[in-house]
């Protein structure tokens, strides 16, 4: 399951700085109301516009009740790339 969230910065912002990711105390998958803990990172690549694109740290997380993986990414960044993709 991926949770998005909006930090509110843009693509470029969220990329080049160290993005503090919140807390989360209950899993939304099992209702577990043990905090995720962090699992890892992987990176995605978001295109902005022919040769030009912005590498993505996306934090993993894993709920320790159930075992279940998380992904925490950002939800304005596919938004925003869309919209500059199509103007």
């Amino acid at each position: 399951m991926q949770m998005l969230l909006d930090f509110g910065l843009t693509p470029s912002e969220y990329a080049s700085s160290d993005v503090e990711y919140p807390v989360i105390s209950q899993c939304p998958m099992c209702g577990a109301e043990k905090r995720l803990i962090g699992h890892g990172y992987y990176y995605r690549s978001v295109v902005l516009r022919l040769y030009d694109h912005l590498r993505l740290k996306i934090k993993r997380l894993l709920c320790t009740p159930s075992g279940l993986d998380k992904r925490l990414q950002r939800l304005t960044e596919h938004d925003q790339a869309q919209d500059l993709a199509s103007a």
